[in-house]
């Protein structure tokens, strides 16, 4: 074969013994040898921490996944609407907006739900109420149409269109007691014919 020679037999007379084959390996102590060599503490300590290290990952490869987070409630869940009010100057009412929870709702439109009246809400919505800080609205109300105006207004509502993190939704909040007490003066006052609406 190409660049092996004859093979030469060895004469035991000779003072020049063969070199012995080559082998690969090491003298170093085993794994075994190494931990026998440990003190006892050690070892105790050793085994200790390696049976934690298993619970532990048997522990996370075992254990539910956690249930995910609640969705937001529904907007008109918890969104509260209080009159609060005439406000300054005719035809202007006061609103306080209030939320419950952990989110922010945001108002976007106010109408009266009387198609005779007209809504105009300052500050200009939409509007962002907060559980922490809830939102003022003033609404100033115009009537359109004295002549089709309803007789007599029992229970008005104000509906607002609410949106969260969860839906958007509108909602009619109906109202007894002094805002309806307020609003009719203010109708009964504005469609008299004695009034000259042009000056309102």
């Amino acid at each position: 074969m190409t660049g092996i020679g004859p093979v030469e037999p060895y004469d035991p007379g000779t003072d020049s013994p063969p070199r012995p084959a080559e082998a690969i390996g090491t003298d170093a102590p085993r794994v075994t040898d190494r931990w026998t060599a440990l003190p006892a503490r050690r070892r105790r300590t050793a085994v200790a921490l390696a049976a934690a290290a298993a619970a532990t990952v048997t522990f996370l490869a075992t254990r539910p996944d956690p249930p995910p987070p609640a969705p937001a409630s529904w907007p008109s869940q918890i969104t509260t609407l209080h009159y609060d009010g005439p406000g300054t100057g005719a035809g202007r009412f006061r609103f306080t907006v209030s939320v419950t929870g952990d989110h922010p709702m945001t108002v976007r439109h106010l109408d009266t739900g009387i198609p005779q009246l007209m809504a105009t809400v300052t500050p200009a919505l939409p509007r962002v109420a907060r559980p922490d800080a809830p939102a003022h609205l003033t609404v100033r109300i115009a009537v359109r149409d004295c002549a089709h105006m309803p007789v007599g207004i029992n229970q008005p509502y104000v509906e607002l269109t609410l949106r969260n993190r969860r839906a958007q939704q509108a909602h009619s909040f109906i109202f007894e007691g002094r805002y309806p007490h307020d609003l009719w003066q203010w109708i009964h006052a504005t469609c008299d014919p004695r009034n000259d609406l042009t000056r309102r």
